[in-house]
């Protein structure tokens, strides 16, 4: 097995990212930066992962896609203002499970939708890159971004602008957000979801790395509760316990009692 095999396998085994042979190239590209800034070769980035933690979490970081983007498919937004938050929302407050948050904005939009609704709202941000999480944790993005989904006046309603072309959502938005690392492969904890959102990520994962994920996360979500996945995964088969339910144009999953 050559070093760009193990690395491959190395990723997959960690993230569930699975890398086709056709794909390759993303191994190299991508992977060849991150032995440079180590100063070592890429047979020597293959064994170091298994050796040194922070290698192993640079090379995942590194395959990992972070695309995102705030309110991200219109959609979707609509269905939750219309239905989904005020039919979550009885005398408690709102708990919300954003998994493979990347950046956070997809976190950042519900609190800032939530508050234009008098809805309460928890919200936690997951992901298995550290430098996402940290990302996400400072609520801190630049023009080009904000510009992506953020109207003017939710922008200026929602942040400051810091030095620069930065901004940073005001602190009643962040303060409904907590962000931490977590490998969607491994259990999740205990806490108990009305809405979670895992979007644009099984896409990268094998059919039975998408089944382990299923199995990992079901015991999160409420009875009732709503499974939301992205807009090209609508067409994946139901996991097992949920019933599939097509709103407003919109596919989620709803966890039967």
């Amino acid at each position: 097995m050559n070093a760009y095999d193990t690395l491959r396998r190395y990723v997959y085994e960690r993230s569930g990212i699975s890398v086709s042979e056709a794909k390759g190239y993303l191994i190299k590209t991508r992977l060849e930066p991150v032995a440079s800034d180590y100063g070592v070769s890429i047979d020597e980035l293959a064994t170091q992962v298994y050796l040194k933690p922070e290698v192993g979490r640079a090379v995942v970081d590194a395959m990992t896609t972070n695309e995102t983007s705030f309110f991200r498919d219109a959609a979707l937004w609509k269905l939750l203002q219309e239905e989904l938050l005020r039919e979550a929302h009885t005398t408690r407050q709102l708990s919300v499970w954003s998994a493979a948050c990347s950046t956070g904005q997809e976190a950042y939009s519900l609190s800032i939708l939530a508050r234009e609704m008098g809805v309460p709202v928890q919200i936690l941000g997951t992901d298995v890159s550290n430098t996402v999480v940290d990302k996400a944790r400072e609520g801190v993005y630049s023009r080009l971004e904000v510009n992506r989904g953020l109207s003017a006046i939710r922008l200026l309603e929602n942040s400051e602008q810091r030095s620069g072309d930065k901004w940073q959502l005001n602190e009643d938005i962040r303060k409904s957000c907590h962000f931490s690392v977590s490998n969607l492969l491994e259990a999740a904890g205990p806490g108990r979801y009305d809405l979670v959102f895992l979007r644009n990520v099984l896409i990268y994962f094998d059919d039975a790395t998408r089944q382990r994920v299923f199995k990992n996360i079901t015991p999160s979500i409420r009875p009732g509760g709503c499974l939301i996945l992205g807009a090209s995964e609508g067409l994946l088969n139901a996991p097992e316990g949920f019933e599939r339910a097509s709103r407003k144009g919109v596919t989620v999953w709803v966890r039967k009692p």
